[in-house]
């Protein structure tokens, strides 16, 4: 976890080095100094890598925040790969003691109601609805806050980037579910203690059942990509009906 930290910092650190550097970053190969555009509506150099290096960090900060929560979910008894609480709360002697983050039923049921526990879906529903939620967000990230965030093709390149980003999530998605379940045909049966999660469907835990959840990804995340940027491109037609 801390590897993930010490990276961000320095991402951040880099961003920042890079806009005020003259020295390693010449103005005649990067542009001005804390000018982020060469011309207008054209990114210098020296901005392109200014964000990249500040979107490398803030990715590994989220990927720092992740694994600590991971961490301590594990550490209270939450088994991430079944969806259930592996061993109760509540003793001091074990130093594990229980919060309305690790025993409330509120947690417990709104993690049983995510579309990768939720009894009664196919694998393909699952990923759709997964990958329609990550392509939905995905795209304001990047049109708002991206170098050409002030040009009239900022939503666009936001579709871009988000689609990008997408399928790049998808391959990732494939290789795990290759590594993982390739001569994999059925389950083992899960450790469950009582009442709480369930675990992951055992339709998923094959290869068959993760490539069609890696499909819905796809499909649902390009989807949710397309309809945010035609939202965003009808902002101005929904403001004049209201």
């Amino acid at each position: 976890m801390q590897k993930f930290l010490n990276v961000a910092y320095m991402a951040f650190l880099a961003a920042y080095f890079i806009s005020v550097n003259n020295t390693v970053y010449p103005e005649v190969f990067y542009g001005p100094l804390k000018m982020w555009e060469a011309s207008a509506g054209n990114v210098s150099p020296r901005g392109w890598l200014a964000v990249f290096h500040f979107v490398f960090g803030v990715l590994f900060l989220f990927g720092h925040i992740w694994h600590a929560i991971h961490a301590r979910a594990v550490e209270a008894g939450f088994d991430f790969q079944n969806g259930d609480m592996i061993q109760p709360a509540g003793h001091p002697e074990d130093g594990n003691l229980a919060t309305p983050i690790n025993s409330s039923d509120l947690t417990l049921n709104f993690l049983k109601n995510l579309p990768i526990y939720r009894p009664g879906l196919s694998s393909l529903s699952r990923g759709l609805e997964i990958g329609m939620a990550h392509g939905y967000w995905l795209i304001g990230p990047f049109a708002k806050l991206g170098p050409l965030r002030d040009s009239e093709a900022a939503n666009l390149i936001g579709l871009l980037a988000a689609s990008g980003l997408i399928v790049i999530l998808t391959i990732g998605l494939s290789i795990y579910g290759t590594a993982s379940y390739q001569n994999q045909t059925q389950t083992v049966p899960q450790f469950t203690s009582g009442n709480t999660v369930p675990p992951v469907p055992e339709a998923l835990q094959t290869t068959q059942g993760w490539s069609q959840f890696t499909a819905g990804f796809l499909i649902g995340g390009i989807g949710g990509a397309i309809f945010a940027y035609l939202a965003l491109n009808s902002l101005d037609v929904l403001a004049a009906i209201r």
